[in-house]
């Protein structure tokens, strides 16, 4: 797992790091979503990246479906909680 921490207060890299040891932690000192997301796509090694903000705006348990479609052929997949239906995870 990849942490990217733009300079943060709320203790994310120390959280990060006390529930998965093996976390790598990406300080970020230039501002803005977008550098953050740069900054955890070029170090990622993986075959399949999943994004997930920490504002609780997408259910972790839902990331299995969306692997679960890369599985079965697609090149992108993205969720959306402004779909009808969708809902803030908290």
């Amino acid at each position: 797992m990849i942490i990217v921490d733009g300079c943060s207060t709320d203790g994310t890299p120390e959280i990060a790091r006390s529930l998965l040891p093996s976390s790598r932690i990406l300080f970020e000192k230039r501002r803005g979503k977008g550098v953050a997301l740069m900054s955890g796509f070029e170090a990622a090694t993986g075959d399949i990246i999943v994004m997930l903000d920490a504002d609780g705006s997408m259910d972790p348990e839902e990331i299995i479906l969306f692997v679960a479609a890369l599985m079965s052929g697609a090149d992108f997949v993205k969720g959306s909680r402004f779909i009808q239906g969708a809902e803030r995870w908290t």
